[in-house]
Protein backbone atom coordinates (compact mmCIF):
# COMPACT_ATOMS: atom_id res chain seq x y z
CA UNK A 1 0.00 0.00 0.00
CA UNK A 2 2.64 2.59 0.52
CA UNK A 3 4.38 2.11 -2.60
CA UNK A 4 1.46 4.12 -4.22
CA UNK A 5 2.43 7.49 -2.71
CA UNK A 6 4.96 9.64 -4.43
CA UNK A 7 6.45 12.83 -2.09
CA UNK A 8 7.93 15.39 -2.37
CA UNK A 9 10.41 16.47 0.56
CA UNK A 10 8.14 19.08 2.55
CA UNK A 11 8.27 18.28 5.80
CA UNK A 12 7.50 20.31 9.71
CA UNK A 13 9.45 18.21 12.36
CA UNK A 14 8.40 18.22 16.03
CA UNK A 15 10.58 16.73 19.02
CA UNK A 16 8.64 14.32 21.40
CA UNK A 17 9.41 14.92 24.88
CA UNK A 18 7.16 11.70 26.16
CA UNK A 19 5.88 8.68 24.60
CA UNK A 20 3.22 8.95 21.88
CA UNK A 21 0.10 7.40 22.86
CA UNK A 22 -2.22 5.28 20.19
CA UNK A 23 -4.97 7.71 21.49
CA UNK A 24 -2.94 11.09 20.69
CA UNK A 25 -2.09 10.10 17.30
CA UNK A 26 -5.72 8.79 16.30
CA UNK A 27 -6.45 12.14 17.62
CA UNK A 28 -4.17 14.02 15.28
CA UNK A 29 -5.06 11.84 12.00
CA UNK A 30 -8.68 12.35 12.99
CA UNK A 31 -8.13 16.20 13.20
CA UNK A 32 -6.47 16.45 9.86
CA UNK A 33 -9.04 14.35 7.65
CA UNK A 34 -11.57 15.76 9.41
CA UNK A 35 -12.60 17.97 5.59
CA UNK A 36 -12.72 14.74 4.22
CA UNK A 37 -15.83 13.82 2.18
CA UNK A 38 -18.54 12.36 3.83
CA UNK A 39 -19.73 10.04 1.46
CA UNK A 40 -15.97 8.82 0.83
CA UNK A 41 -14.12 6.38 2.59
CA UNK A 42 -9.60 6.45 3.16
CA UNK A 43 -8.05 5.75 -0.01
CA UNK A 44 -5.56 5.19 2.10
CA UNK A 45 -5.30 4.50 5.90
CA UNK A 46 -2.58 2.83 7.87
CA UNK A 47 -1.73 3.61 11.69
CA UNK A 48 1.58 3.17 12.91
CA UNK A 49 2.98 0.21 10.67
CA UNK A 50 6.23 -0.42 11.29
CA UNK A 51 8.70 -0.51 8.26
CA UNK A 52 12.78 -1.34 8.26
CA UNK A 53 14.53 -0.85 4.89
CA UNK A 54 17.58 -3.41 5.22
CA UNK A 55 19.25 -1.34 2.04
CA UNK A 56 18.80 1.98 4.19
CA UNK A 57 19.86 0.30 7.62
CA UNK A 58 17.06 2.41 8.37
CA UNK A 59 13.81 1.35 10.82
CA UNK A 60 10.77 3.54 11.06
CA UNK A 61 7.02 4.02 12.20
CA UNK A 62 4.64 5.52 9.91
CA UNK A 63 1.08 7.03 9.42
CA UNK A 64 -0.92 7.44 6.80
CA UNK A 65 -4.23 8.41 5.42
CA UNK A 66 -5.60 9.99 2.05
CA UNK A 67 -9.12 10.91 1.07
CA UNK A 68 -10.77 12.85 -1.20
CA UNK A 69 -12.41 16.67 0.09
CA UNK A 70 -14.05 19.03 -1.35
CA UNK A 71 -13.66 22.86 -1.57
CA UNK A 72 -15.83 25.41 -2.94
CA UNK A 73 -15.96 26.75 -6.33
CA UNK A 74 -15.63 31.39 -5.12
CA UNK A 75 -16.46 32.58 -8.70
CA UNK A 76 -19.16 30.81 -9.21
CA UNK A 77 -22.73 31.95 -7.64
CA UNK A 78 -24.02 27.75 -8.17
CA UNK A 79 -23.45 25.43 -5.78
CA UNK A 80 -20.09 23.82 -7.34
CA UNK A 81 -17.46 22.24 -5.42
CA UNK A 82 -13.95 21.66 -6.58
CA UNK A 83 -12.79 17.82 -5.16
CA UNK A 84 -9.30 17.71 -4.09
CA UNK A 85 -7.39 14.72 -2.40
CA UNK A 86 -5.55 15.25 0.54
CA UNK A 87 -2.89 13.02 2.65
CA UNK A 88 -1.49 13.10 5.83
CA UNK A 89 2.30 11.33 6.74
CA UNK A 90 3.21 10.89 9.98
CA UNK A 91 6.87 9.64 10.13
CA UNK A 92 8.12 8.60 13.75
CA UNK A 93 12.14 7.97 13.96
CA UNK A 94 14.86 9.04 16.72
CA UNK A 95 12.34 11.08 19.16
CA UNK A 96 11.30 13.40 16.47
CA UNK A 97 7.49 13.22 14.41
CA UNK A 98 8.41 14.22 10.83
CA UNK A 99 4.61 15.50 9.24
CA UNK A 100 4.13 15.70 5.49
CA UNK A 101 0.66 16.98 4.77
CA UNK A 102 -1.58 18.51 1.87
CA UNK A 103 -4.98 20.00 2.06
CA UNK A 104 -5.82 18.68 5.62
CA UNK A 105 -7.37 19.64 8.52
CA UNK A 106 -5.71 22.28 11.03
CA UNK A 107 -3.33 20.31 13.52
CA UNK A 108 -1.18 23.05 14.44
CA UNK A 109 -2.70 23.58 17.37
CA UNK A 110 -3.18 20.09 18.40
CA UNK A 111 0.81 19.48 17.70
CA UNK A 112 2.20 22.75 19.20
CA UNK A 113 0.49 21.39 22.96
CA UNK A 114 2.02 17.94 22.73
CA UNK A 115 5.30 18.07 21.27
CA UNK A 116 8.13 20.75 20.67
CA UNK A 117 8.48 22.62 17.11
CA UNK A 118 11.63 22.36 15.63
CA UNK A 119 12.26 25.87 14.95
CA UNK A 120 14.58 27.56 11.64
CA UNK A 121 17.59 27.98 14.61
CA UNK A 122 18.13 23.97 15.18
CA UNK A 123 18.44 23.99 11.54
CA UNK A 124 20.84 26.40 10.27
CA UNK A 125 23.19 25.42 13.48
CA UNK A 126 23.12 22.30 11.35
CA UNK A 127 25.60 22.86 8.82
CA UNK A 128 28.94 25.69 8.86
CA UNK A 129 29.43 28.64 6.11
CA UNK A 130 31.93 26.49 4.35
CA UNK A 131 29.41 24.01 3.53
CA UNK A 132 26.39 25.98 2.33
CA UNK A 133 25.77 29.26 0.09
CA UNK A 134 22.96 31.13 1.44
CA UNK A 135 20.66 31.95 -1.65
CA UNK A 136 17.73 34.22 -0.29
CA UNK A 137 17.04 35.41 3.67
CA UNK A 138 14.20 37.06 4.82
CA UNK A 139 14.26 39.12 8.33
CA UNK A 140 11.62 40.68 10.38
CA UNK A 141 12.71 43.64 12.26
CA UNK A 142 12.47 43.88 16.13
CA UNK A 143 10.40 47.03 15.93
CA UNK A 144 7.00 48.04 16.74
CA UNK A 145 7.50 51.56 15.02
CA UNK A 146 4.84 52.50 12.38
CA UNK A 147 8.26 54.88 10.91
CA UNK A 148 10.55 51.73 10.50
CA UNK A 149 11.05 48.88 8.18
CA UNK A 150 8.58 45.86 9.87
CA UNK A 151 10.39 42.94 7.01
CA UNK A 152 13.15 42.80 4.44
CA UNK A 153 14.79 40.25 2.33
CA UNK A 154 17.77 39.63 0.21
CA UNK A 155 19.09 37.10 -2.38
CA UNK A 156 22.12 36.51 -4.08
CA UNK A 157 24.55 33.56 -5.28
CA UNK A 158 25.98 33.69 -1.66
CA UNK A 159 25.17 36.73 1.04
CA UNK A 160 27.87 35.41 2.74
CA UNK A 161 30.67 38.80 2.72
CA UNK A 162 27.74 40.23 0.93
CA UNK A 163 25.16 41.29 3.02
CA UNK A 164 26.30 43.78 6.34
CA UNK A 165 25.87 42.40 9.54
CA UNK A 166 25.94 45.46 11.24
CA UNK A 167 22.91 45.91 13.26
CA UNK A 168 22.19 42.22 12.55
CA UNK A 169 21.43 41.68 16.15
CA UNK A 170 17.68 43.57 16.28
CA UNK A 171 16.06 41.44 13.32
CA UNK A 172 15.01 37.96 13.64
CA UNK A 173 15.50 35.78 10.17
CA UNK A 174 12.07 34.11 9.43
CA UNK A 175 13.28 32.36 6.30
CA UNK A 176 15.86 31.14 4.47
CA UNK A 177 17.30 29.33 1.25
CA UNK A 178 20.66 27.51 1.05
CA UNK A 179 22.41 26.20 -1.39
CA UNK A 180 24.95 22.75 -0.43
CA UNK A 181 26.37 21.39 -3.15
CA UNK A 182 23.72 20.01 -5.19
CA UNK A 183 20.83 20.19 -2.93
CA UNK A 184 18.98 23.41 -2.42
CA UNK A 185 16.57 23.18 0.99
CA UNK A 186 14.65 26.13 2.11
CA UNK A 187 13.60 26.81 5.44
CA UNK A 188 10.76 28.41 7.88
CA UNK A 189 10.35 29.96 10.92
CA UNK A 190 7.36 27.31 11.29
CA UNK A 191 10.11 24.17 11.10
CA UNK A 192 9.06 23.65 7.82
CA UNK A 193 12.25 21.85 5.49
CA UNK A 194 11.33 22.03 1.81
CA UNK A 195 13.98 20.36 -0.39
CA UNK A 196 14.20 20.74 -3.82
CA UNK A 197 13.80 16.96 -5.46
CA UNK A 198 11.62 14.64 -7.63
CA UNK A 199 9.03 12.55 -6.08
CA UNK A 200 10.25 9.74 -3.75
CA UNK A 201 9.01 6.84 -2.41
CA UNK A 202 8.03 6.63 1.64
CA UNK A 203 11.24 4.45 2.28
CA UNK A 204 13.34 7.43 0.59
CA UNK A 205 11.56 10.15 2.56
CA UNK A 206 12.06 8.40 5.60
CA UNK A 207 15.49 7.85 5.32
CA UNK A 208 15.68 11.78 3.90
CA UNK A 209 13.52 12.25 7.53
CA UNK A 210 16.35 10.57 9.50
CA UNK A 211 18.78 12.21 7.65
CA UNK A 212 17.30 15.75 8.65
CA UNK A 213 17.41 14.68 12.48
CA UNK A 214 20.86 13.09 12.58
CA UNK A 215 21.64 17.21 11.14
CA UNK A 216 19.87 19.07 14.31
CA UNK A 217 21.22 15.82 17.02
CA UNK A 218 24.95 17.21 15.52
CA UNK A 219 25.04 20.82 15.29
CA UNK A 220 28.07 22.80 13.73
CA UNK A 221 30.76 25.65 15.74
CA UNK A 222 29.72 28.66 13.69
CA UNK A 223 27.30 29.89 11.39
CA UNK A 224 26.21 33.18 9.27
CA UNK A 225 22.82 33.31 10.59
CA UNK A 226 24.56 33.24 14.34
CA UNK A 227 25.18 37.10 13.93
CA UNK A 228 21.21 37.51 13.78
CA UNK A 229 18.67 37.69 16.66
CA UNK A 230 17.31 34.71 17.31
CA UNK A 231 13.06 34.01 18.79
CA UNK A 232 13.46 33.32 23.00
CA UNK A 233 10.22 31.73 24.30
CA UNK A 234 8.82 33.56 26.97
CA UNK A 235 9.08 30.82 29.78
CA UNK A 236 12.96 31.13 29.10
CA UNK A 237 13.06 34.93 29.61
CA UNK A 238 10.84 34.87 32.54
CA UNK A 239 13.55 32.64 34.18
CA UNK A 240 16.03 35.25 34.57
CA UNK A 241 14.00 38.62 34.87
CA UNK A 242 10.54 40.64 36.03
CA UNK A 243 8.23 42.23 34.13
CA UNK A 244 7.89 45.69 35.06
CA UNK A 245 5.24 46.89 32.31
CA UNK A 246 2.88 46.24 30.00
CA UNK A 247 2.90 47.83 26.39
CA UNK A 248 -0.55 48.06 25.22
Amino acid sequence: MPERLRLTKNAQFYRVNEPVEDELLRKILDTASDNMNPDSGFIIDQFRQERNVDELNLGFVYSVRVFSSSRPVYFLDDDFEDTVYAFILIIETGGYLAVLKKSCGNIFDLMDENFTLVGSKEFSSSFSDDDVEFQRLALRNMTVSDRAMRSRSYEAADLKGLLSTHSAGRSIPYYFKLRQGAKTRSISGTGRVVESSSRETIDNIAAWVSEQINLIEAPSNTNFLDAFASKVELSEVLTICSPNAILI
